[in-house]
């Protein structure tokens, strides 16, 4: 089974969004790109459970 990689990132300490990848390295890009937006805060990459 490939393994899968969330992006969350959250802003005041609520969760703001999130983006699922079976790509770590494209799940490394779209980390990079919102953390250009000045509003999020604690943005992290995760292992995605199976849903």
């Amino acid at each position: 089974m490939a393994e899968r990689y969330r992006v969350e990132w959250t802003y005041e300490g609520r969760s703001v969004g999130s983006y699922r990848t079976y790509d770590l390295a494209g799940a490394e890009r779209y980390r990079a790109r919102v953390m250009e937006d000045p509003i999020a805060q604690d943005v992290r990459i995760v292992e995605a459970e199976d849903d």
